[in-house]
């Protein structure tokens, strides 16, 4: 395993268009992780805030929301 969060896990999505890398939050984090067992697989953390949802729309915006912000990337 490349990680095993100890918190459950909120909101699980693939990342934009692809489908090798999905975006997960747990705990204070939203996560990065290339699926590809093949070689070294891809970790990272790409949020940290207190206590993080997110949600990709169909145009592969990410919204996270944590306490009262918002935030929006394109993917």
């Amino acid at each position: 395993p490349v990680i095993v969060p100890e918190d459950v896990i909120k909101s699980v999505a693939f990342y934009g268009s692809r489908r090798d890398v999905v975006l997960f939050s747990a705990g204070a984090t939203v996560y990065a992780i290339e699926l590809d067992r093949e070689g070294t697989q891809n970790f990272q953390p790409v949020y940290k805030g207190d206590d993080p949802y997110f949600y990709v729309d169909e145009k592969s915006v990410l919204y996270i929301k944590d306490g009262s912000s918002i935030i929006s990337a394109k993917l």
